[in-house]
């Protein structure tokens, strides 16, 4: 459906989501775009790597049937899931990730991007981690970067929450790998 606005600029309705020159949909596309890169990117690390390891090992003639079963579970007992997005805040921006095993080792870390002629705040950003209870399990304040690790103590979903103060956008890369050690 596409109607004119009394300014002359097109407005197009898709379902719910109204848009005006197209912008919001690309917008949403690159949204899209972008998830789809750290869901491939996640899937090369978490499944890819050990499976090519499984097909190296596979290929060594002199190994004996009896060690193969051995790497197999020694490789499949140290896969990771890994998650990655980049994307821009306003003011505030959750995410959630379910951490499948109580003891599970979460590694989190987030890096602001300085992207070239556009503004690039001085001041950082927030973090907050809570837990499946919604216990607070970090906090970080004002942070252009940040790296730790906690090992959960509770099975479930954990909630990341940014909060930009700065009165510019910010860009921000975000990472989380839980791993299970067996």
């Amino acid at each position: 459906m596409t109607q004119a606005w009394d300014d002359g600029k097109t407005n197009r309705s898709f379902g719910d989501i109204n848009v005006r020159d197209g912008f919001l949909i690309e917008v949403l596309i690159f949204k899209m775009e972008l998830i789809a890169g750290g869901v491939a990117g996640a899937f090369a690390k978490t499944i890819v790597s050990p499976l090519e390891c499984i097909k190296i090992l596979l290929q060594m003639e002199h190994l004996s049937s009896k060690f193969i079963p051995f790497a197999l579970l020694a490789i499949l007992s140290i896969i990771q899931v890994a998650v990655g997005i980049r994307f821009v805040i306003d003011r505030e921006e959750c995410f959630s990730h379910l951490v499948p095993c109580e003891g599970d080792t979460v590694h989190v870390s987030f890096v602001m991007i300085k992207a070239g002629g556009w503004h690039y705040g001085e001041d950082g950003v927030d973090l907050v981690v809570k837990g499946p209870t919604e216990e607070q399990i970090h906090d970080a304040r004002d942070k252009t970067s940040e790296k730790f690790e906690f090992v959960a103590h509770k099975k479930g979903v954990h909630k990341f929450c940014f909060t930009n103060k700065s009165p510019y956008h910010e860009t921000l890369d975000f990472d989380i790998h839980v791993g299970h050690f067996t």
